[in-house]
C-alpha cells in the first residue's frame, strides 16, 4: 500500500512538473518573440505556476462531477 501511495505521489509531482515546464517554455518562447515586452524569468516562473494551479483547480473531479 506504501508502494501505491508513493507512486501516486510520483506521478502527479511529475506531471506537475511537465505541465509547469511546457508552460513555461512556451511563456518565455512568446516572450522572445515579442520585442515590446520583457519579463523577468521569475515573473514568467509565477505565471508558469499560477496557470498550472488555475488548471488544476478548474480540471478538478468536482467540477467533472457537478457537470455531469
Amino acid at each position: 500500500m506504501k508502494n501505491a501511495r508513493l507512486n501516486k505521489v510520483l506521478f502527479v509531482t511529475s506531471a506537475a512538473f511537465i505541465d509547469i515546464f511546457f508552460t513555461f517554455l512556451s511563456v518565455y518562447i512568446a516572450d522572445l518573440l515579442v520585442s515590446g515586452i520583457t519579463v523577468s524569468i521569475l515573473a514568467v516562473t509565477l505565471l508558469s505556476v499560477l496557470f498550472f494551479c488555475m488548471e488544476s483547480a478548474l480540471d478538478s473531479e468536482f467540477l467533472r462531477k457537478k457537470t455531469s
